[in-house]
């Protein structure tokens, strides 16, 4: 199989072997949903004690999961099969961040899987499929919540996209979100390439990057602070500047209090806007993830690099989609969109809900966000 790369996607399957299932027939008590291996899930049907069982909501017929395994326990497995060293010289970290435990592991992701998907989503869907159980309730602790950045991330101009990913509280099935602005940049150019996280915090918590070292602060002080209001405190805070040496991810309120479209801002405009990532985040006790700071790469030639760049910019520049980006943004797909009833509004009944509101007339619908 072809990969996206173009190489041959040769995986070992052993790296995409999520736990097995043992199933418990009949009536059940914990003591008889036991195998010989402690590390092995057990599943069993809901005829016994519910308050010890799990019920399962994406079609497991009927069965639901009790006593394990819990995501530690997923993350342990996982991570026998992951490396230790990076293996190609911009290749960053994943940081595993326990939020309840408040404790952070790093590895980093196989070549087999880089080489097909290329990081980002690719990969994040990778951890994903080795640490979730779909049984849960997306807003549980065991499910984690990964972001991830591609392999070009901060490397190439235009390359500047990082995904959000998990089990969605709002369709109840696969979320994934990708959004622009610094965040993904600057988490590449801290040697980080996704960071997983999972558990529950006991407080409203900040996840604070610097140096590419992670550590957890009190998010208190910004519980009930919207997106904007947000960034000005914690620039203040940390003396910094938003695009010169601060990049974020937060909440607002809609994510604080479980909303279940809630999305996760990237900047004054960008949005992981699928899914429910906010309420996933915030079911998490997360307020924000911000990183101060970035670091230069190790390239393999770095003498290339930067005439590389300078000519994919040129290229990319003299397109007709590469000025228009430039001037309006990802909104003048906005027309197109609708002119081809891309774009539902009204359940669909619609195709738009102010008939002149295209790329070239959003600034009075967007405040203090012009730009």
């Amino acid at each position: 199989m072809k990969g996206f790369s173009g190489i041959d996607c040769r995986i070992d399957v052993r790296l995409l072997e999520p736990f097995p299932f043992v199933e418990c027939q009949g009536s059940w008590h914990p003591s008889e949903c036991l195998t010989d291996d402690e590390n092995l899930p057990r599943a069993c049907n809901n005829e016994g004690d519910s308050s010890l069982a799990r019920p399962s909501i994406n079609g497991f017929k009927g069965l639901v999961l009790c006593l394990g395994p819990m995501i530690r326990e997923r993350v342990e497995h996982l991570f026998r099969r992951l490396a230790t060293e990076p293996q190609f010289k911009t290749q960053g970290r994943t940081l595993f961040v326990d939020l309840e435990r408040r404790e952070v592991r790093d590895a980093y992701a196989p070549r087999s899987v880089v080489d097909c998907f290329l990081g980002g989503r690719g990969v994040n869907m990778f951890y994903l499929a080795n640490l979730l159980d779909p049984s849960l309730d997306p807003e549980s602790p065991e499910i984690p919540l990964i972001y991830g950045s591609g392999i070009a991330t901060g490397v190439i101009p235009s390359a500047s996209r990082g995904n959000l990913t998990s089990w969605s509280p709002d369709s109840r099935v696969l979320m994934d979100s990708n959004a622009g602005d610094y965040f993904a940049s600057f988490l590449k150019l801290n040697g980080i390439d996704h960071i997983v996280m999972y558990g529950r915090a006991a407080q409203p918590t900040l996840l604070y990057v610097k140096g590419g070292e992670l550590e957890f602060r009190d998010g208190t002080p910004y519980v009930g602070l919207d997106n904007l209001d947000m960034r000005e405190r914690v620039a203040k805070d940390l003396n910094g500047r938003w695009g010169g040496d601060l990049a974020m991810i937060n909440i607002g309120r809609s994510g604080e209090n479980g909303v279940r479209v809630a999305g996760v801002m990237t900047g004054p405009k960008s949005l992981h806007a699928r899914g429910g990532t906010g309420a996933k985040m915030g079911s998490m006790n997360l307020k924000a993830i911000v990183i101060q700071g970035i670091t230069k790469l190790e390239y393999a030639a770095p003498e290339l690099i930067p005439k590389k760049n300078r000519e994919i910019a040129v290229q990319f520049m003299g397109t007709g989609v590469g000025k228009i980006l430039h001037k309006r943004g990802t909104p003048f797909l906005y027309k197109p969109s609708r002119q081809i009833w891309a774009m539902g509004t009204k359940n669909n009944q619609d195709t738009v809900w102010v008939p002149d509101l295209d790329s070239e007339n959003f600034d009075p619908f967007r405040p203090a966000m012009s730009g």
